[in-house]
């Protein structure tokens, strides 16, 4: 698959990509929208290590000045996977709501300061805002797709039964133990990821199809909660540049 373009306008993005998708952001009607250009690679890279699946930004009306300039949500969906019954969720999508009443009312107040010219119609403010609305949405979705309450369920069902399992052992091994209750869960899920790794070098259809839509970075060490693609993911999000505006 050919790597994503660094920048495109935000009117091409789906010339590119399906994987993300811009809905309406309520921009001013006057405000020409082939000045923001969206950091494509970045921002799709940012996706994938949060494991986000199909990532959708749109603007939201009527939540308010109050809210957060943004919300992350993810869309999942449970499942069963069959490594000893573990219950799982799988990832059908994210979206980045971006709260248009805030951007506005913060917008209009530079208006009120800045006479001289009208700030809302300005590239390089709209994409810092939308900049920053991306992090904050980036980091939300990020959140709910590796800890939700059904990986969340499945961390604590694992070392549990694993400290239980190992409860009758004399006191002298417990620093062993527990050393062992920590490190199963992460062999685990190493071994899903060589698994799935491997699978990348089938020939084939099956094999295409899985070069086009797994990367390494989908993998977690981690069984149920995913810490280490949590961290990975809020990192990218908050350290990437994903908006810049054209001169």
């Amino acid at each position: 698959m050919a790597r994503l373009p660094n920048t495109v306008p935000l009117t091409q993005v789906t010339e590119y990509t399906e994987d993300i998708t811009f809905g309406e952001l309520w921009l001013p009607p006057d405000f020409d929208q082939e000045r923001i250009q969206i950091r494509l690679h970045s921002l799709d890279r940012a996706r994938s290590i949060g494991g986000l699946g199909h990532l959708s930004i749109v603007g939201v009306q009527g939540q308010g000045e109050e809210r957060p300039i943004a919300t992350g949500h993810a869309n999942l969906k449970p499942t069963v996977n069959w490594i000893g019954v573990i219950f799982q969720t799988d990832v059908e999508g994210s979206v980045i709501k971006i709260n248009v009443d805030r951007r506005d009312a913060e917008l209009q107040g530079r208006n009120e300061q800045t006479l001289d010219k009208n700030v809302m119609l300005d590239p390089k403010v709209q994409a810092k805002y939308l900049n920053s609305s991306i992090r904050a949405g980036l980091k939300g979705a990020c959140k709910e797709v590796n800890t939700d309450w059904g990986r969340t369920a499945v961390t604590g069902s694992v070392y549990g039964w694993l400290a239980l399992f190992d409860a009758a052992v004399p006191i002298e091994k417990v620093p062993l133990v527990a050393a062992t209750i920590l490190v199963r869960p992460l062999l685990f899920g190493a071994a899903s990821c060589i698994s799935a790794l491997e699978s990348l070098g089938k020939n084939g259809r099956e094999g295409l199809m899985l070069k086009e839509r797994l990367s390494w970075y989908y993998q977690s060490f981690f069984f149920g909660a995913n810490i280490d693609r949590l961290g990975l993911g809020i990192s990218a999000a908050q350290l990437g540049r994903f908006v810049t505006a054209r001169e």
